[in-house]
């Protein structure tokens, strides 16, 4: 693999630049860790208007961020204009024919139209696609004048059945939470919703369920535009604790205590299904019990707790999996990490890059 381009900030400054996904950013330094890209292009997402000076101590990640001008309205636009100006010219210095974007968003529709032109081989990691909005049916053209496509979400087949080299691998895993020594506490009975707090992921139906669980914990961590009604029911009720967006580490240490972890996509959202959250991989390197309100057909369905999106569903779906004896959750946890280490490593990464790209 040649050059790769994405939104890329340091681990430990996530939680200080707004917008930036702590699922996407680890998703990214697991794909360079493994593939080994000869260079790659970190982009400063269009929300932060400050300038940084970034650290990433690899020489193969080079930052690309342009605030020539204030980062507001039209000046912005240009800013983001000289952006890909820079990144296209630096691409055409490397003389490399494959390039390799994560997501395809409206920050670099000009660097993927023009690098056609200049007969590079376009391809896309799709991890999100949201089909409702306004700039939506633009990205749906451009990803067809993709030389291929490895898609996260097994839905986003559906959309682009036409297109002639499109794959779905819906995760890489991380090799440090493999190697990491966390483990099960069978005496726990704690629950972690993490992610974006938003209707779409299932923040209410959570919210409302933990209500009436009072002897259950839930810990809440992620990125949320309005807090007030998860900071009123956690103010509320004993058994919710609500931690706001928190470091990556500090965010590994909650999960070491939650032996359960809840995914609650709301199917009624188009975007849910276009796009296949990174952590569940990540819930199962570790060895995390899931429940999902929405049912994955690449994932065996052995290795997750699937509930119908509704209070009572997940309510008894809850007070069954906190009875489950120690013995089926410790067989359970062996199955889940020697799941993802078997079908989302490096290796078969890599091997389905050289078959996109020869194809």
């Amino acid at each position: 693999m040649s050059i790769f381009i994405t939104h890329l900030v340091p681990q430990n400054l996530c939680t200080k630049i707004k917008g930036m996904s702590q699922a996407g950013l680890n998703f990214c330094y697991s794909f360079i860790e493994e593939i080994d890209p000869e260079c790659t292009y970190a982009l400063l997402i269009t929300s932060e208007i400050k300038n940084h000076q970034f650290n990433f101590n690899n020489y193969k990640i080079i930052p690309i961020q342009v605030r020539f001008f204030k980062h507001i309205g039209i000046l912005k636009l240009v800013n983001i204009l000289f952006e890909n100006l820079k990144l296209i010219a630096l691409i055409l210095r490397k003389k490399q024919r494959n390039i390799w974007f994560y997501n395809m968003t409206t920050h670099i529709w000009l660097v993927f139209i023009l690098l056609k032109l200049f007969n590079k081989r376009c391809f896309v990691i799709l991890a999100d696609l949201s089909p409702d909005s306004l700039s939506s049916s633009i990205t749906v053209r451009l990803l067809f004048k993709a030389d291929g496509i490895i898609a996260l979400s097994p839905f986003a087949q559906n959309q682009f059945i036409k297109h002639k080299n499109f794959h779905i691998l819906s995760g890489i895993v991380n090799k440090s939470l493999i190697d990491s020594e966390m483990e099960l506490n069978y005496c726990s009975s704690n629950f972690l919703f993490s992610g974006v707090l938003e209707e779409f992921t299932g923040i209410d139906l959570c919210l409302e369920t933990f209500a009436e669980l009072p002897e259950i914990n839930l810990y809440i961590s992620g990125i949320c535009r309005n807090d007030d009604k998860i900071k009123r029911y956690s103010n509320l009720y004993p058994n919710i604790h609500y931690v706001g967006f928190v470091e990556y580490s500090e965010y590994l240490n909650l999960l070491k205590n939650c032996n359960f972890v809840l995914n609650l996509r709301n199917p009624k959202f188009s975007e849910n299904y276009f796009n296949f959250p990174s952590k569940v991989i990540d819930y199962m390197a570790l060895g995390k019990i899931i429940i999902s309100t929405f049912y994955y057909p690449n994932i065996p369905q052995n290795l997750y707790f699937y509930c119908d999106y509704s209070k009572d569903s997940l309510r008894i779906m809850v007070e069954k999996i906190i009875k489950i004896s120690p013995d089926l959750l410790s067989s359970l946890n062996a199955d889940l990490k020697s799941y993802v280490n078997s079908e989302f490593n490096g290796l078969i990464w890599k091997k389905l890059i050289k078959t996109v790209e020869n194809n």
